[in-house]
């Protein structure tokens, strides 16, 4: 749901809030013995790595750097393959450089 809000500057609080609900979900019910790795082939695992995608990009969007580069890495961390590309936009956010679509 957040997608549908994303590209209007006018919801990015219902985007942020989508993308929040659904990451909060997920991680309040985490087993206990997690192995911290969330694999894109489990496809179980997806709707929460785009959560945290669009977590991270809402975000950048709205230059806050070090919240967005904190779940990039994140990102990083558990999804090692890095399907959803964040390795292509870490430097920007490193670098506070200007959400660009």
């Amino acid at each position: 749901i957040g997608n549908m809000y994303f590209d209007d500057e006018r919801y990015f609080n219902r985007s942020y809030n989508c993308y929040k609900a659904a990451v909060d979900i997920v991680e309040r019910n985490l087993p206990d013995d997690f192995n911290g790795i969330f694999l894109w082939g489990h496809i179980e695992n997806r709707p929460y790595l785009r959560a945290l995608n669009g977590l991270c990009l809402i975000l950048w969007r709205q230059d806050k750097f070090g919240e967005a580069l904190n779940i990039a890495e994140k990102l990083l961390r558990i999804c090692p393959v890095d399907n959803l590309g964040i390795r292509f936009i870490i430097d920007n956010i490193k670098n506070h450089e200007e959400w660009a679509v």
